[in-house]
Formats: structure tokens, C-alpha cells, sequence
């Protein structure tokens, strides 16, 4: 009778990770990019989603993964200087419908120029490139268990006098989606009354 009880309660710790793991769907991405039309300057930067329709994973508490969420690039063939070196803000805002919920996620982008004082005399530099850097991590979720992180990227980097434009030379940014370690109080409740119902089977035999 203890042996069974043993391999019963063995049986439940190894189930305990897939009542606990949560399945996510991906429904939508907007992408609020800087817009050409600002007088105050910046570099223009376009966007293209990595998933068409629904993307849908599975974490458990404690676990992580990583997906491609997005194209960056810029199709301007220059930074201009100082126009382009303005930093301009981002947002991604990441909408789930499982769990229903969304993550809104806030950066910039910016022009860069290599060997600036050349820049100033010539209006032309050497290496030249797009980057976008992003605030975070942002936490999600009706009890705020989930994060979600994206990452930095380089882009259309050129070398000798111009930017490499184009979807082509752009970068790809990644969405890092971390479950925390604490399960749902649901999860907890499904496990307690699993427990409580193998004491009451070992107390009536």
C-alpha cells in the first residue's frame, strides 16, 4: 500500500509541470514606427511581421522561449547628418488571445554615423547604420506573471558612404517570453485537490 501511494504521488510531481503550463496564442502585432512626415527629423524605418496569423507556443513556470517577431529596416540609402541621429520612439504592442491579454513594448530607433568630423566636412561617412533598442522587460498577464523582452538590432549597416537599404539588409527582432516561476492559483488549487483526494483513498483502505 505505501509503495503505491509512493509511485501515485511520483506520478502527480510528474504531471504537475503540464497542469501547470500555460498554452500562448499570438493573435496580432501593431508596430508604431517614426513617421517621414516629422519635422523634427529621424531615420526612417520600416516594419514587416515574421508570422502570418495566428502563433501559438507553450511555457510552463520557470520556462522561456524565443521567436523571430519582426523585420526592421530603413529605406533611406544615407543617415543624414544631424537629421537621422534624432532618436525616434518605437512601440510594439503584442496582442494575445490566449491568455487575453496584450504586452506594449516601448523603444527607439536612431541613425548612427562612424568618423563624424569627416561627416561634417563632406556630408559623407565611411560606415553608417540603423539601430533600435528597446525598454524592458515588460511584464503581462492578469497576475503579471509573464514577461516579455525584445531584442536590439543592428541594421542596413554600410560601409563606404551609404547605408545597405532595404527589407533585404534590415534585421529580424526577436521576442523573448519568460513564464515566472510561481503557478496560477488555479494550477495550485488542481494539485492541492489532487493531493488532498490520494490522502482520503490512503485513509478509507
Amino acid at each position: 500500500m505505501r509503495n503505491r501511494n509512493l509511485l501515485l504521488l511520483l506520478l502527480v510531481l510528474l504531471l504537475a509541470p503540464a497542469l501547470f503550463a500555460d498554452t500562448f496564442t499570438l493573435h496580432s502585432l501593431n508596430v508604431t514606427l517614426y513617421n517621414p512626415a516629422n519635422p523634427n527629423g529621424g531615420l526612417a524605418v520600416q516594419y514587416a511581421p515574421s508570422h502570418q496569423g495566428d502563433f501559438t507556443f507553450t511555457l510552463n513556470p520557470g520556462g522561456q522561449t524565443t521567436f523571430d517577431l519582426f523585420k526592421i529596416w530603413t529605406p533611406e540609402d544615407a543617415v543624414n547628418y544631424p537629421d537621422d541621429l534624432i532618436p525616434q520612439t518605437i512601440t510594439a504592442d503584442l496582442i494575445f488571445t490566449a491568455p487575453p491579454t496584450d504586452a506594449n513594448v516601448s523603444g527607439e530607433t536612431v541613425g548612427h554615423l562612424q568618423g563624424q568630423f569627416l561627416c561634417q566636412i563632406t556630408h559623407k561617412c565611411p560606415i553608417q547604420w540603423g539601430e533600435v533598442n528597446w525598454n524592458g522587460p515588460v511584464t503581462f498577464g492578469d497576475h503579471d506573471q509573464f514577461t516579455v523582452s525584445l531584442s536590439d538590432e543592428i541594421f542596413n549597416e554600410g560601409f563606404l558612404w551609404g547605408l545597405d537599404e532595404g527589407k533585404c539588409d534590415g534585421a529580424i527582432v526577436k521576442a523573448t517570453v519568460t513564464y515566472a516561476q510561481t503557478p496560477e492559483p488555479a494550477s495550485l488549487a488542481l494539485l492541492g485537490a489532487g493531493m488532498l483526494g490520494m490522502l482520503g483513498l490512503r485513509r478509507k483502505r
